[in-house]
């Protein structure tokens, strides 16, 4: 059984991803560079081939559908009182993956994405690791392109409470941009929209292997949640 099939035999669960007030303030575009890679950027620059992905009404808080939009990048701050800012990545795998759970949690309730689909991103992207930067320039936990992390509101893609914030916009926008399927959505942040858009679904082998990384590990992390939340 493929993902694509196996996903809609739970397509309840896509409702938990379905569309909301779209929350940019900004035009976005759907890049690639000659190389082939593909991101999101609201700065089209000269030698990239980009396409409109979503568009907004300049100074209106509305996207160009009439969807009032939510303004978020000036209100983050790099650090909060009481909760985690920076921390050595050299802790081990089982101690950094509860580590930033506040602000995930403050991240999932601001965008209404799940908290542990939000931790399996943040698995398979990073590791949990604040510091981490990928060859082609991401960074952070939800391995943000520079352009990309402008354009969520991020000013600093390695405080982890913006890089979860930007990352988790992102995943908003995606969950919008494509009624809340899971599988789109994972595809679109791996590949991007324009490639999952031409190809109707998962775009490359390489994206299928990253949906199913990130979907076993948000069964993971739900079924823990549901465990700890269980009444005893």
């Amino acid at each position: 059984m493929n993902i694509t099939t196996g996903f809609a035999a739970i397509a309840c669960i896509g409702m938990l991803l379905g569309p909301l007030t779209s929350s940019a303030s900004a035009n976005m575009y759907v890049c690639k560079d000659r190389t082939g890679r593909t991101w999101f950027t609201n700065v089209k620059k000269k030698g990239h081939r980009c396409r409109l992905a979503m568009k907004f009404a300049a100074g209106s808080g509305k996207s160009a559908s009439g969807r009032a939009s939510t303004r978020s990048g000036a209100g983050f701050k790099p650090s909060v009182a009481g909760l985690p800012r920076a921390v050595t990545d050299k802790r081990s795998l089982k101690e950094r993956v509860n580590l930033y759970d506040a602000y995930i949690r403050e991240a999932a309730d601001r965008y209404r994405i799940p908290l542990p689909f939000i931790k399996g991103v943040m698995r398979v992207e990073s590791a949990f690791k604040y510091t981490a930067v990928s060859p082609v320039g991401a960074q952070g936990l939800m391995q943000l392109m520079p352009g990309t992390a402008r354009a969520m509101g991020v000013t600093d893609a390695f405080d982890p409470r913006q890089n979860i914030f930007g990352g988790t916009r992102l995943l908003r926008h995606l969950a919008n941009k494509h009624g809340g399927d899971m599988v789109k959505v994972l595809s679109a942040y791996h590949a991007g929209s324009g490639a999952v858009a031409k190809k109707g679904g998962i775009p490359y082998q390489g994206t299928e292997g990253y949906v199913r990384a990130v979907l076993k590990h948000y069964y993971a992390f739900k079924d823990a949640l549901t465990s700890a939340t269980a009444p005893r």
